[in-house]
Parts: C-alpha cells; sequence; structure tokens
C-alpha cells in the first residue's frame, strides 16, 4: 500500500463515503461527476485495493474502504482541530462566522446583526435558517443556536436564556379548553424528531389571560 495518498483524494473520497452518489459528492464538493469518479479511481490505485462497491443506486464502502474511512475522518477531527486552535491564536478578530438556527431563532438573531457588525467591523457573519441542525465537526458552521445540545464531541456549549411558550385562543376556546392538557385542547402534536418534545403540551389548561387586540 502506497501512503503517499494526497489529502485532496481522501477528502473525494471522504465526501462519496457519506453523500453515496457521485453526483450528490460532487455537489458537496463543488467539482464535476467525472472527477470524483477519477479521484476515487486514482486513490484506489495507488493504495491497491477496492474502495467501494458500485451499486446500482449507491456507492458503499468495501470492508477496506471501511478502514480507510475511519482514519481519514480521525485525520479530518485533527485538521478541523489545527483550523479552529490557530483561528484563536489570532490577536485580531476577522473572516466569516457562519450561524445555524432555526427559523425563529434566525429571524431574531438577524434583527441583532447590525450592533454587532458595528462592534466587530472585520467579522463577516452568514445565518443559515434551517430546522435541521448543522453538523460542527463537518464545519457546516461555527456556531449553532438549538434547544438543546447536539451529541457531538470536542464542542463547547452555553445555555443563552429560557423560551417561554402560550397558546392563545378565543373566549369560546379557552373555556373548552380549561383543566384538559394543552396538546388535546389544541390538537398539537410534533413531527419534527430533530426537536425535543417539549413539555407545555401536557400541562393542563389552568388560566386564561385577557390580551388586547
Amino acid at each position: 500500500m502506497d501512503m503517499n495518498a494526497n489529502w485532496d483524494d481522501l477528502r473525494v473520497f471522504l465526501t462519496l463515503a457519506r453523500e453515496g452518489t457521485l453526483t450528490t459528492a460532487a455537489r458537496a464538493l463543488g467539482v464535476s461527476h467525472p472527477t470524483v469518479a477519477r479521484r476515487v479511481q486514482a486513490l484506489e490505485k495507488q493504495i491497491g485495493a477496492r474502495l467501494f462497491e458500485r451499486l446500482p443506486d449507491r456507492f458503499v464502502p468495501t470492508q477496506a474502504g471501511e478502514e480507510l474511512l475511519a482514519d481519514t475522518e480521525a485525520m479530518e477531527q485533527s485538521a478541523l482541530s489545527i483550523h479552529r486552535r490557530s483561528a484563536g491564536l489570532s490577536d485580531t478578530a476577522s473572516g466569516t462566522v457562519r450561524l445555524s438556527a432555526d427559523e425563529a431563532m434566525s429571524a431574531f438573531v438577524a434583527r441583532h446583526l447590525p450592533g454587532l457588525r458595528q462592534r466587530l467591523s472585520r467579522i463577516e457573519f452568514e445565518v443559515s435558517a434551517n430546522h435541521m441542525p448543522a453538523n460542527l465537526s463537518r464545519r457546516e458552521a461555527d456556531l449553532l443556536v438549538r434547544d438543546k445540545v447536539p451529541d457531538l464531541a470536542g464542542i463547547v456549549a452555553r445555555k443563552l436564556g429560557r423560551v417561554a411558550y402560550a397558546v392563545y385562543a378565543g373566549n369560546s376556546g379557552c373555556s373548552a379548553a380549561r383543566g384538559r392538557p394543552c396538546a388535546a385542547a389544541t390538537g398539537w402534536s410534533c413531527t419534527m424528531r430533530c426537536v425535543p418534545e417539549p413539555g407545555w403540551p401536557s400541562c393542563p389548561a389552568i388560566s386564561a389571560i385577557p390580551i388586547p387586540v
């Protein structure tokens, strides 16, 4: 086995192993479909082993591919760690910070960005609004604002605050809901598995506060 594998080829291999198809891997890497195939073939020739089973609908790592995948992921984590540490050693904060949050929190963050930009003029902020959490380990984002801590190694988490919920209804709805669980009274259900189940739907509706409209 040739141990002088090019990191660019390994990065292509890693992306194909994660994405499963040449098309999605090429899109993720920003290269052409043939480039991905050519890089993988070159890596297989250099290593002297077949790395993927080419099934009709996707590429699946062989045993040799699985072994190389584990080592390549470890290399990726080391490279990302070096990047994070070197960024922290800089005397002047500059560059791009990518923040991922759900739709509601992204709107809240966006309203406060002008003031933050005044204090950190050399920082460019990118806000991604998505209910699916970004993967910090793969640098899909630099900061993640969520209502639960993701199951990722090597991250630093801080509690930012609390979020309050309220159920709004007309007079007839409030009368009918009193004493019943909020979920039953409102027909509420959670279909997003990435969101932790909140506690308020099981709480009884015990009081109503009039709100002027």
